[in-house]
């Protein structure tokens, strides 16, 4: 069977990516719909553009596609971190998600709604001399990918910062001194801290502008 052709200005759409590699693959529209709990003329307009692609599906199309979800979205594979950062992303409730990709694209520029993830991060770091680590981090979640989005969220937003390990003194050395050589370690700033503080005593994080 030759395989479709995919032209450059479709290659630009998820849809249309997604089209082009079930017709690949032989997977009719209606056997693919079945799956996904879709009918054929759902998943033909999400294909065509003429619907919004569900986001909370898109590791679920990739299985089916076997493809990465980061392909769909951006037509580019991914290294294995972006992939499971990115699966980290899909999964979470879709106003968590919103909040995380307003910190990346705005770079904390403006102020989002408080986002769990990024208080029981705070939370962990105070719990540690005022420190969190990657590997710490990776200990409490499902993939490791989760450990990168939030030590970005909250180093964007100004709440941590990188630590070089050789700056730690006394108990903030006897901390990380078992961790692996490459584990990053980063402290929370004076932000952080007003933040940990207004948590502790059952208060909202007080976003700040930059």
């Amino acid at each position: 069977m030759n395989a479709p052709i995919i032209t450059l200005e479709e290659a630009l759409t998820p849809g249309s990516r997604i089209r082009w590699k079930r017709e690949l693959l032989g997977i009719s529209q209606a056997q693919m719909g079945r799956d996904l709990g879709f009918n054929a003329s759902h998943l033909c307009r999400v294909e065509l553009g003429r619907r919004p692609l569900p986001r909370d599906r898109v590791a679920e199309i990739s299985e089916i596609l076997d493809c990465s979800p980061h392909w769909i979205l951006t037509g580019r594979e991914a290294s294995p971190e972006v992939e499971a950062a990115l699966a980290t992303l899909l999964a979470l409730e879709p106003d968590d998600r919103d909040a995380l990709i307003s910190v990346f694209v705005e770079a904390g520029k403006r102020a989002i709604p408080p986002s769990p993830a990024l208080e029981s991060t705070l939370m962990l770091a105070s719990e540690n001399e005022g420190l969190i680590a990657v590997t710490w981090l990776q200990a409490d979640d499902v993939t490791p990918g989760a450990a990168a989005v939030r030590l970005r969220v909250a180093t964007g937003e100004g709440y941590l910062e990188r630590i070089p390990r050789v700056s730690l003194s006394g108990k903030r050395a006897d901390r990380v001194a078992d961790l692996p050589p490459r584990a990053g370690v980063w402290g929370l700033t004076p932000k952080g801290a007003r933040a940990v503080r207004a948590l502790k005593r059952g208060e909202p994080i007080q976003r700040e502008r930059s």
